[in-house]
């Protein structure tokens, strides 16, 4: 009866139901950004975690912090980075546990088959090396140093009555006992020949030992230290005594005239003759200093091996090639030793496994052992033939170029001059190869796999391409050749490859056919791959931009123009969602395939990327900077780096992954194939089987990064 009474009634009605609609829509929003949010918030304390964690194994060498960033991260968005490190920083070495309170002596025995050990709570242990299995332990034993005898299968211990014992590896029973003093003996050291022993007493007598005689040994003092003795090494003309916080006394055997070294604030930890018993190496607050005790007019002026390693325990190879020391906390280095020469520019090889200092570091008698011992109540061994890092590598006849992963786990890979080898990679430092005949008369430059998996496809810069039987590793009898050099290749499909050639075309180039033409662009192409699931190619070319081609018909949908002169690599994510491109501005921009809008740009390069892989899940990005002699891990989800690991392999040009994603491959100019582990399996660690880190340990401050 009332028209504007149901105008109101109509118009409330449609007000109500447009704002339900309004809020609904504001709350789904809400609810989404927040969602967003929190998952960026998430994966932003992922990348803290795992720079801190890098930062913690590489720079603060200290393993055990860098276990604790890592399980702290997010275990739902762990990926290779992340299993990388956890192989890394997983304890290394064999350990022989069980030292109450710490191990305070140990030695090795003249076989390396055994090892002495002596605990803080005085208990003796002698232990096979290979298994760490107790061979006897004799508990409240009393004894503080243990030596080993040289040709004999016995150590020597002292004891807290002044006297010393001779004990035999086999099965620790006495051989020997000798009466040497009133006071107990704070160091010991036995000549070469193992006929005389050097010891240091606590009253800072120094008295030798003969046992040349067969029946009671020759006891006769030499002299007395100027302070309290640490460290006693023998030569053959010398021998040198060592005072924590102070000098280096060198004696001459049957004179009692001594010379010091160094001043009173040395801070003098070790003390090491090479088997020659010319050079003498002493570990100061200075450095690693080496002293030509055949030179008498300039003994005062000792070589600086080393500036790192200075007041730590050191000891020198039996074959005097190398040097141990525990120069960095909870764990220890072994680098070439040289006696006129610097060491700084050699990198050491690094072992790491400790839950505190290094206290103690001997080498075995072949060299290729080292024993290191540390008040968390461990000795370890390590190999170090099998050094520890984040890679290692498998030397190429000539610098890599190009490497591919291929069905069955064999990995391609290409050098400068055209040659191809085939490698099957093992465990770590293992691995098999062989040279393939030669077809190519200059640079490969694309590696791809087709026919899932039973043939393979070379290319070279000159145009020439090559298909190759997978099964039987033999190419074609024939190759077949563009007109113009191949500039880049990739696999379109099981059948057929995209080649770009120099003068601006795209080729068509099928498993058992002749190539033909599908496009001809207005500059060339340096870089291509297919979007997956379309007939859609991703190009960059020499000027720099950026194009989408549709296969079929040869069609430009879509170019761009970037911040490059020229695009050096593009690729794709598995699902198409997104590609990346990257040239000489050194950053990596990712984009959305369908709204062509740029998503994130990544930074971190300083040189020209010059290859990158997605995973195959899509979450990382894996780029090497060429001459920046980096490799680079990415999220392309939130636009960071994750990780950059840098390697001493020189340039890397071309890297790709397995098919489980725990291996990762990269050729490098050095003549190396570049091999990053991070195995699934065997990382479910926890901190309470870790020794806990003691408070008073002193854990080195990041170094500052330069260009």
């Amino acid at each position: 009866r009332h028209p504007s009474v149901a105008f109101a009634a109509g118009f409330i009605a449609l007000t109500a139901i447009v704002g339900s609609f309004v809020v609904a829509s504001l709350e789904r929003s809400s609810r989404l950004r927040t969602e967003a949010e929190s998952e960026r918030a998430r994966a932003l304390g992922y990348v803290a975690n795992i720079t801190a964690a890098h930062v913690e194994y590489q720079k603060s060498y200290n393993p055990i912090a860098a276990r604790e960033r890592l399980l702290a991260s997010d275990a739902s968005l762990r990926d290779f980075e992340w299993y990388l490190l956890a192989a890394a920083t997983r304890p290394h070495g064999r350990a022989f546990p069980g030292h109450e309170g710490g191990v305070r002596s140990f030695c090795w025995s003249e076989d390396s088959t055994r090892i002495a050990t002596l605990s803080m709570a005085f208990e003796l242990t002698v232990f096979e090396a290979q298994s760490a299995k107790v061979v006897h332990r004799r508990p409240s034993h009393g004894g503080t140093r243990v030596q080993m005898w040289p040709g004999h299968d016995a150590f020597v211990v002292d004891m807290p009555d002044g006297s010393i014992e001779l004990r035999s590896f086999r099965d620790g029973s006495i051989l020997r006992k000798v009466k040497i003093g009133d006071v107990p003996a704070v160091a010991m050291c036995f000549t070469k020949d193992g006929s005389r022993l050097l010891a240091a007493l606590d009253d800072r007598r120094l008295i030798l030992i003969d046992f040349s005689e067969s029946e009671e040994p020759n006891i006769t003092t030499i002299g007395v230290a100027a302070r309290h003795v640490t460290e006693l090494a023998c030569g053959d003309s010398h021998f040198a005594v060592a005072h924590l916080g102070a000098e280096v006394e060198l004696w001459k055997w049957g004179d009692s005239k001594r010379q010091c070294l160094l001043g009173a604030h040395a801070f003098v930890h070790g003390v090491a003759f090479d088997p020659t018993g010319r050079w003498l190496v002493a570990s100061a607050a200075t450095g690693i200093l080496v002293f030509d005790t055949d030179d008498r007019v300039n003994i005062q002026r000792p070589y600086k091996i080393s500036d790192l390693g200075g007041g730590r325990p050191i000891d020198m190879g039996p074959r005097g090639d190398r040097i141990a020391s525990s120069y960095f906390e909870r764990g220890v280095a072994v680098w070439p030793f040289v006696p006129t020469q610097p060491s700084n520019v050699l990198k050491p090889l690094r072992f790491r496994g400790h839950g505190s200092g290094v206290q103690i570091v001997r080498f075995d008698a072949s060299g290729r052992w080292v024993a290191t011992s540390s008040w968390d109540d461990e000795l370890r061994v390590f190999d170090t033939q099998e050094p520890e890092s984040l890679s290692w590598s498998i030397v190429l006849p000539s610098a890599g170029y190009r490497t591919k992963y291929v069905t069955n786990e064999r990995v391609l890979c290409s050098d400068w001059r055209g040659n191809l080898r085939v490698f099957e990679i093992g465990e770590r430092a293992s691995s098999k190869s062989r040279t393939l005949p030669k077809h190519h008369a200059s640079r490969i430059v694309g590696l791809i796999e087709l026919d899932e998996g039973k043939r393979w496809m070379t290319a070279d810069l000159s145009g020439s391409i090559m298909t190759w039987d997978a099964d039987a590793e033999t190419a074609d009898a024939s190759a077949r050749s563009l007109d113009s050099e191949i500039l880049a290749i990739t696999k379109y499909d099981e059948e057929r490859a995209i080649a770009a050639t120099a003068d601006g075309r795209l080729h068509e180039v099928p498993r058992n056919a002749a190539p033909r033409e599908i496009s001809r662009l207005e500059s060339s192409a340096t870089a291509i791959a297919r979007l997956p699931g379309t007939s859609l190619l991703v190009v960059g070319d020499i000027d720099g931009e950026v194009a989408l081609i549709d296969a079929a018909n040869g069609q430009e949908l879509w170019r761009t123009e970037t911040n490059n002169t020229w695009i050096s690599t593009v690729a794709v994510a598995p699902d198409g969602s997104w590609f990346a491109h990257a040239g000489d501005s050194c950053r990596i921009e990712v984009v959305d395939a369908r709204s062509r809008a740029r998503r994130h740009e990544l930074f971190g390069h300083t040189r020209t990327p010059l290859s990158m892989i997605v995973s195959p899940n899509g979450n990382r990005i894996f780029s090497c900077g060429g001459y920046e002699r980096t490799l680079r891990i990415y999220d392309p989800h939130i636009g960071r780096e994750l990780l950059a690991l840098e390697t001493d392999h020189g340039a890397l040009f071309d890297l790709d992954l397995d098919s489980s994603g725990e291996r990762l491959v990269a050729a490098a100019m050095s003549r190396r194939l570049v091999v990053f582990d991070a195995p699934r399996k065997d990382v479910a660690w926890e901190l309470d089987v870790s020794p806990p880190v003691r408070i008073d340990s002193i854990t080195r401050p990041p170094k500052e990064r330069t260009k």
